[in-house]
């Protein structure tokens, strides 16, 4: 599948915290024939609610006038988990 590259006008549709995760999005995003780009990203989360803690993830973006589409795609193929909102 075609990958386009991260630009300014891409908006960001899900952030995959593992590489099992990241393969089932790709799967989902080929298989409906969606041009993604996809960056390895910071983020962070708090342990225990206090303790802040950095990971890096996949983070995957499409083309920003289709990024609530492509969001409804992955969450109509049951993936839920990261999906990053408007």
């Amino acid at each position: 599948m075609f990958q386009v590259e991260v630009a300014a006008d891409n908006q960001a549709i899900l952030r995959a915290e593992v590489v099992g995760e990241a393969k089932c999005v790709e799967e989902v995003l080929t298989r409906t024939g969606i041009d993604y780009a996809v960056e390895i990203a910071p983020y962070a989360i708090r342990l225990l609610g206090l303790f802040p803690t950095r990971y890096r993830g996949a983070m995957f973006y499409v083309v920003a006038g289709q990024a609530r589409c492509y969001r409804q795609a992955l969450q109509t193929a049951g993936i839920t988990k990261g999906v990053v909102e408007d």
